[in-house]
């Protein structure tokens, strides 16, 4: 399949997903939604519910925990040609933000619930698998950022369609803060 062709059907897809959801404002929501239900295989429901997708986000798109697993997943979704360096740098430093309920309070409230969630899920040693998703022609250079924290890198980031999981390492609480780490800093392991 052309990438044409994808991105028409997927076009057709999303505007399905925006009648049944009126409130979703643009193509990068409904997206998020569209990989919560066919990614993630959520249903119409769990997909709204998990969709954080939105202004003040914190680069957290979708954010569901699965119980039979004892995993939690950081998603974030990117319907668009380019991935811009703040966006990769906020997904990076997600888990460590996450641990910081109070401060997400005041900087991103709309994911205050699910850092409260994050942190009791730490606490439970949960695996936290991070997932980004995109379209198009991306070599998401952010990757590269995440291999230290990551057990298992799975993914090829080229595609119509392309999925980049990490499992992280180490138990999150061992793992330092991550802060200003220059994009070239680990070489691409795609």
């Amino acid at each position: 399949m052309e990438y044409r062709e994808f991105k028409e059907l997927i076009g057709q897809d999303l505007a399905d997903i925006g009648q049944r959801h009126q409130s979703y404002s643009n193509d990068g929501i409904r997206f998020t939604h569209w990989v919560l239900e066919n990614v993630f295989v959520l249903s119409d429901n769990d997909a709204k519910t998990n969709n954080y997708d939105g202004p003040k986000d914190g680069g957290l798109d979708g954010f569901f925990i699965d119980y039979n697993e004892d995993l939690v997943r950081l998603i974030q979704c990117k319907y668009s040609d380019n991935i811009e360096r703040e966006a990769r740098e906020s997904f990076i430093t997600l888990p460590h933000k996450l641990r910081e309920p109070e401060r997400i309070a005041e900087t991103n409230p709309s994911i205050y619930e699910c850092s409260t969630q994050f942190v009791e899920c730490i606490k439970s040693n949960f695996s936290v698998y991070m997932t980004f998703v995109f379209v198009g022609a991306n070599q998401p250079r952010y990757s590269d950022e995440l291999n230290d924290l990551s057990e298992t890198p799975r993914g090829k980031p080229r595609g119509i369609l392309a999925q980049l999981e990490f499992k992280l390492r180490r138990p999150l609480r061992d793992i330092p803060m991550m802060r200003n780490i220059p994009l070239n800093h680990i070489t691409s392991h795609a």
